[in-house]
């Protein structure tokens, strides 16, 4: 068999050597070998690579050749054409004949993929996929090795996904956790240097290059660049210059550092000095990295510490920075520059701009965020009741959910009516309230479902990229969907369990879909309730309520969860063992060290129920020593920092 493809691109390029490498692996008696051609034509024994234009096929309902994809897949027995209609779609129509033949790719990482073996020359398919939404895909987050980023970027074509974010110049604060070992009581500080970090975010952008992902950044953390200022982490010291400290928001009287980090200090946005500073900055950041796709500009990452200045003061928020995106698109535009730019509904910004317009609204995408969100429901179709929450500058105390942010976007419109996307925190650390991801996993159907309803052009999840503990359904089913929303979650599931377990796989889900029913959203999630007084008053206030806490009955579902993966641990360690497939033997191994976890999970809580706050540390300290020793056997599919940071919080110890 021949595989020939018209392009030159480095996407191309590897679209065609991951199209052989796979087609080895399936048929290993049937020699491939790849050539170029000029033309887009069917040719004897050999699959054609190309673009969908160059055969002369419909495109028509692709808007921006930078988003939209389109797969499209013609063989019969062996030969035909693979194409799409932009160079990254070619590769994601290579991954989907494949996934059609039979592989699977389950998880990031080289154990997981399932390469069945089959005769090539024989296999015929058509397929036709436009996907329903142009972003799809991740942001960098958590305590991760440039490994565990670099094998989820290679993975996220394989499953669709088009888009891959780096938030901060260098991820130094999301990767130093790893290299750092910070929440591990067993290993020690790597002392891995900041150039080695720069390093490490070079070798991703290559790799997100190479197999033709959207690429995002920075969002947060660049805000003091221009002064020479790197946002590592908080726990390093800075030193603000003098100048440094003038171009800083005045809060409470005084300028400088707020919270002991760059990263969460605002600019004083009226000073036009301040603003010329930061746009220069970045448009030599973009001239950089001529490959950034979407630059998205966010205003610092933090609450109630906007500028009071004078002059300030006389203007909200949103109206100062749409002035400084205008001022960035002119510049960008004078420099000859097309990148686009994301600005984001954050805290302050939700509320719209009083007098300022986009100039330029065709450069421009807004992406929205929903903090604290209850992932128990679905974006909710129903309208926010009452008038918008007042603007007060540094009083921020609303919380922001779905209603309410799809007000914000219509008073937004007279400034911005244009594309949009979400930002959302599925797998930053609610999943832990979730232990199967059983239900977790329904929560991404349901949310594609329903976003297109709102005129939402997909979501980028901003969560840790070791997160296939016990499994990665909830991460492949969210890619399947954002692709196709019309796909039979019940028959994906079943396929994903199939692949991921081997002939035995009704065990593993069984056993996953009992866990889910003991230890779940419903009772692992902390809920947040408005409690009116009856007084004369009629003053509300916030009431946080703990399931376990509250209720005995969820307390012996813990028990019964306990002796259940006690159970089960002797039956996952068995299949483990006697599994030849080493994809399948990762799988049963990963529930194996799973069942410890659900056991010590279970024992906490119920630990922190009986109101004992010391008994819960020492139960909580046994537990991070017990995951600490373990974590570099589950290191790939379980984030440990990210687990015992919100685990903290939630149960305030």
């Amino acid at each position: 068999m021949r595989i020939l493809t018209t392009r030159r691109e480095e996407t191309a390029i590897y679209a065609a050597d991951e199209l052989k490498k796979y087609l080895n692996l399936m048929d290993p008696d049937m020699p491939v070998d790849i050539g170029y051609t000029d033309k887009a034509e069917r040719a004897d024994n050999a699959i054609v690579l190309a673009l969908m234009s160059e055969f002369s096929l419909d495109t028509s309902e692709m808007k921006d050749p930078m988003t939209d994809d389109i797969l499209y897949i013609d063989v019969e027995n062996g030969s035909g054409i693979i194409a799409g209609s932009n160079i990254r779609s070619i590769l994601l129509s290579v991954y989907r004949y494949l996934t059609l033949a039979g592989c699977r790719f389950i998880r990031p990482g080289k154990d997981g993929e399932i390469i069945p073996t089959r005769d090539m020359s024989s296999f015929s398919c058509k397929y036709r996929q436009a996907p329903e939404y142009p972003f799809r895909g991740e942001c960098i987050e958590g305590a991760v090795t440039v490994e565990q980023v670099i094998d989820t970027v290679i993975w996220s074509p394989k499953v669709g996904m088009n888009m891959f974010m780096i938030q901060q110049v260098v991820p130094y604060n999301l990767m130093s956790r790893w290299y750092k070992h910070l929440s591990n009581t067993r290993l020690e500080d790597e002392n891995v240097p900041f150039e080695e970090y720069c390093k490490f975010t070079e070798e991703i952008e290559k790799v997100i290059k190479k197999v033709g992902l959207q690429y995002h950044g920075p969002g947060h953390g660049y805000l003091f660049e221009p002064w020479g200022i790197h946002y590592l982490d908080r726990d390093t010291t800075y030193n603000f210059s003098d100048e440094a400290i003038a171009a800083s928001a005045l809060v409470k009287g005084k300028r400088g550092l707020y919270s002991r980090s760059p990263n969460f200090t605002q600019l004083c946005y009226s000073n036009p000095d301040v603003r010329k500073k930061v746009v220069d900055w970045l448009v030599g950041f973009v001239q950089k990295k001529p490959f950034l796709d979407f630059l998205h500009i966010w205003l610092a990452d933090s609450i109630n510490n906007q500028c009071e200045c004078e002059r300030c003061q006389k203007h909200r928020v949103s109206d100062l920075y749409v002035t400084l995106l205008n001022e960035l698109d002119e510049a960008l535009s004078a420099n000859g520059l097309d990148t686009k730019v994301v600005f984001i509904l954050y805290t302050d910004t939700n509320w719209p701009p009083l007098y300022a317009k986009f100039n330029n609204p065709s450069r421009f995408i807004m992406l929205t965020a929903i903090g604290g969100r209850n992932y128990n429901d679905t974006y909710t179709s129903s309208d926010y009741n009452g008038p918008t929450p007042p603007y007060i500058r540094n009083d921020y105390t609303i919380t922001t959910d779905f209603p309410l942010i799809r007000r914000f976007i219509d008073e937004w419109k007279p400034a911005f009516d244009g594309p949009k996307f979400s930002y959302e925190y599925h797998l930053y650390a609610a999943h832990y309230a979730d232990p199967s991801y059983v239900n977790f996993a329904k929560v991404f159907p349901r949310d594609a479902k329903t976003i297109k309803n709102y005129g939402y052009g997909g979501i980028m999840n901003c969560m840790t990229q070791r997160c296939a503990f016990p499994t990665a359904l909830p991460i492949a089913v969210y890619a399947e969907t954002m692709l196709d929303t019309s796909i039979e979650f019940e028959a994906f599931e079943d396929d994903y369990y199939k692949s991921a377990f081997g002939e035995n796989y009704s065990v593993a889900k069984d056993y996953l879909y009992s866990l889910s029913e003991l230890m779940n959203l419903n009772n692992l999630s902390l809920r947040l309730e408005i409690a009116v007084n009856n007084d004369e008053s009629g003053s509300s206030e916030k009431i946080t309520r703990r399931p376990w806490v509250d209720d005995p009955r969820v307390r012996d579902d813990f028990r019964a969860a306990i002796r259940l993966a006690a159970d089960f641990e002797a039956v996952a360690k068995s299949y483990a063992d006697a599994e030849k497939h080493p994809t399948v033997a990762r799988s049963w191994e990963l529930l194996y060290y799973h069942t410890f976890y659900v056991r010590h999970l279970a024992e906490l809580y119920i630990t922190h129920a009986e109101g004992n706050i010391e008994a819960t540390k020492a139960k909580y300290a046994e537990m991070i020593d017990a995951l600490s020793e373990m974590e570099p056997k589950i290191a790939d599919a379980f984030d440990l920092h990210i687990f015992d940071s919100s685990t903290k919080r939630k149960l305030e110890i």
